[in-house]
């Protein structure tokens, strides 16, 4: 079996390939090829540890990595070069900016999953407390099939995470699908609990949780083994025992197990209702059970103490309780007009659905109040803000959101296009502009979305400054996305438009003797 699900015909070769000497090489004319060889990656695992004991640990740095091109699956490898990173940033802080590490950057900077992964190391080595450039990592080694290390940045991510002043539900929830995709299920379903524990409104995510932990319990329990010796006939003995341990761990969360669990909480709040941790206890048995009074009577709590401890924690409760349950209405509204000619029903449903963003909007608002550091959250806002119509709200978040690099590519479009929105054309396009250099490589339904609001932004100055050459660039951005997917938005519409102002720009520059202005 491959080691990696490797897709020929992208410049690499499967490992299986290339077993023995050199390795077999991409096919001829791939740029980037992939060269799978232990022996290759070996000399240069020596050579770094050398530089490395050598305290030359910018050229280490450069050295693993190289070993890493030609093996990914070698864990010294990795291992060692975090250890060289981390005493290269202990030396130079800024060392994102020395030659040595813009060079070991560079030699890596392909198109290939392997190069996006090994980029994906050397950003993490200068961000390593950063939880989301090890998510980064972490997915591109399980998406090239590499189980000890995506295990091993996954274990990290959780680490960072736990440490994080504020943690964020998709780094456990990326943990928890590579722990999954490599059969660490204890750690996919401790990973799972802690995104949970974040935000218990997450229904989905939860009932994932709970079904990964029954699957595990059952394979644990050996019932996939009935009358073999250790399995369910071995185990049966016990199975009283394993009952109240799952339930104390929260492993089965059956329905009677959960209202067990809200009976308990309920009997110790009510004991010392003015003790917080009994509080949080409660507040999160009852969503979990999440029946509607379930939500109600959370939100009731979770209100009386914020009012008294003004503790945010408590807010955020209530804020996503209220988000969750405007989010079920907007669906229901709309499952139901979908399949009615009722105006009235469709004006609900529009109805619901902005009480479902403002909602969200002052969920976000109260997060950056409390977070003010998290760019992800401006982000988010910053979206929320657009999809509104308030976009000179939105342009200063997204101004400091785009500091982010794992969102600068998706930021910068925001931007641009809040720029247009508000007028500002010339902005937009050059913003725009940046949004293309900034993403990554192979990634054509982002692409396609900039090359569109490129076109719309170089069309809008076109017919505002009656500029050719906007005009004409335009035509050609319609060209290629028409050729990718002619069915994209109105791209069929937008070249008859395009197509009629270059002609209308090209005759009036005929008339006044040439000149088509900028």
């Amino acid at each position: 079996m491959a080691l990696f699900p490797w897709s020929k015909g992208k410049g690499e070769t499967s490992p299986e390939d290339a077993k023995g000497g050199a390795g077999a090489k991409a096919p001829a004319g791939e740029s980037g090829g992939f060269e799978f060889s232990s022996e290759k990656a070996g000399k240069f695992f020596e050579r770094a540890q050398t530089l490395h004991d050598a305290t030359n640990f910018g050229y280490a740095m450069n050295m693993w990595i190289r070993g890493l091109r030609f093996d990914p699956t070698n864990m010294k490898g990795l291992e060692g070069f975090f250890t060289s990173s981390a005493s290269f940033f202990s030396e130079h802080p800024k060392g994102e900016k020395e030659d040595t590490f813009k060079s070991t950057l560079k030699d890596v900077s392909g198109r290939t999953t392997v190069d996006r992964y090994l980029t994906s190391l050397m950003n993490w080595s200068s961000h390593p407390t950063d939880p989301s450039y090890g998510v980064r990592a972490m997915e591109l080694a399980s998406e090239l099939g590499l189980g000890g290390p995506a295990s091993w940045i996954a274990e990290r991510v959780v680490s960072l995470s736990m440490k994080d002043r504020a943690p964020r539900k998709e780094h456990y929830v990326a943990a928890m699908e590579a722990f999954k995709k490599f059969d660490k299920f204890e750690r996919a379903i401790q990973a799972g609990e802690a995104a949970v524990r974040l935000d218990p409104t997450d229904g989905r995510l939860a009932a994932e949780v709970k079904n990964l932990s029954a699957d595990w319990t059952t394979k644990r329990g050996g019932f996939e083994e009935t009358g073999q010796e250790g399995g369910f006939r071995a185990n049966i003995r016990d199975a009283q025992k394993q009952k109240q341990l799952e339930e104390r761990d929260k492993i089965v969360t059956t329905e009677e197990g959960l209202d067990r669990q809200v009976a308990s909480a309920t009997a110790d709040y009510e004991v010392n209702t003015g003790d917080r941790p009994n509080a949080i206890k409660l507040i999160d048995a009852l969503l979990k059970r999440g029946k509607p009074e379930d939500e109600d009577r959370a939100t009731r709590i979770a209100n009386e103490w914020y009012a008294k401890s003004k503790e945010y924690r408590f807010r955020e409760y209530a804020d996503n309780i209220r988000v969750r349950q405007l989010r079920r209405r907007a669906a229901k509204l709309k499952a139901e007009a979908e399949k009615s000619t009722d105006s009235e029903l469709r004006a609900s449903y529009q109805q619901a659905v902005k009480e479902f963003l403002k909602a969200e909007i002052v969920s976000l608002e109260g997060q950056i109040e409390a977070y003010p550091t998290d760019l992800s959250r401006k982000f988010e806002l910053a979206q929320r803000y657009y999809k509104v119509g308030k976009h000179e709200e939105a342009i200063p978040l997204l101004q400091e959101a785009k500091a982010d690099a794992k969102n600068r590519a998706r930021v910068l479009f925001f931007l641009g296009l809040a720029f247009q929105r508000i007028g500002y054309v010339d902005e937009a396009i050059d913003t725009i502009r940046q949004a293309r250099q900034s993403i990554s490589g192979g990634d054509e339904q982002a692409e396609m979305e900039l090359s569109y609001g490129l076109m719309e932004a170089l069309l809008a100055r076109a017919q505002e400054q009656g500029s050719l050459a906007d005009a004409e660039e335009a035509g050609k951005l319609q060209s290629a996305i028409a050729i990718q997917n002619i069915n994209y938005k109105d791209v069929k519409a937008k070249r008859e438009e395009i197509k009629s102002l270059v002609a209308k720009l090209k005759s009036g520059a005929a008339g006044a003797g040439g000149g088509s202005g900028v």
